[in-house]
C-alpha cells in the first residue's frame, strides 16, 4: 500500500469514527462495536447512556441486558456486579461480524463467577468457555 492509499484509508477511518461518535454517543471501537452489533441482531435497545451501571440495552420487555464483547481468543470476562436480567456474551469474526452469541440470566452469572478484589477494584469473573457451556446460543 502506498502513502496516498494509506492516506484515504486514514480518511475513511476517521470519518467512520465520527459518524459512529455521532450515532451512538461513544467512541467506535472493537467492544463498542460488538455492543452494537449485538444490540442490532437481537433486537435490543441501547441504553441512551454509554455507562449505565449493569447494563446496556433493554429487550423488547423491559429485560436489563448486559452486553460484553470479547475476542475469541480472550479468556475471561469480567464484570463489576449483576444488576442486570440477562447477560449476553459476543465474539466478532475477523471481518467484524458477529461470529457468536451466548446468553445467561443473572442468576447463572453469578453462580459460576469468582468474586474478585485487588487494589481499586472489585469485580467477578468468569470464562467464555463456561458462558457457552451453560448458555444459550443465540447466533
Amino acid at each position: 500500500m502506498n502513502v496516498n492509499e494509506q492516506h484515504a484509508v486514514i480518511e475513511q477511518a476517521q470519518a467512520a469514527m465520527v459518524a459512529f461518535r455521532a450515532q451512538f454517543g461513544t467512541d467506535l471501537s472493537v467492544g463498542a462495536l460488538g455492543e452494537v452489533l449485538a444490540a442490532g441482531a437481537l433486537g435490543l435497545t441501547l441504553t441512551a447512556e454509554t455507562t449505565t451501571p449493569g447494563y446496556d440495552a433493554l429487550g423488547p420487555s423491559g429485560e436489563r441486558v448486559q452486553i460484553k464483547y470479547r475476542a475469541a481468543s480472550a479468556p475471561s470476562v469480567d464484570m463489576n456486579n449483576f444488576d442486570f436480567d440477562t447477560l449476553v456474551l459476543v465474539n466478532l469474526t475477523d471481518d467484524y461480524q458477529v461470529g457468536g452469541l451466548w446468553r445467561i440470566t443473572a442468576a447463572q452469572a453469578r453462580e459460576i463467577a469468582a468474586e474478585r478484589i485487588g487494589d481499586g477494584y472489585h469485580r467477578y469473573q468468569t470464562t467464555q468457555a463456561r458462558i457457552k457451556e451453560i448458555g444459550e446460543r443465540l447466533g
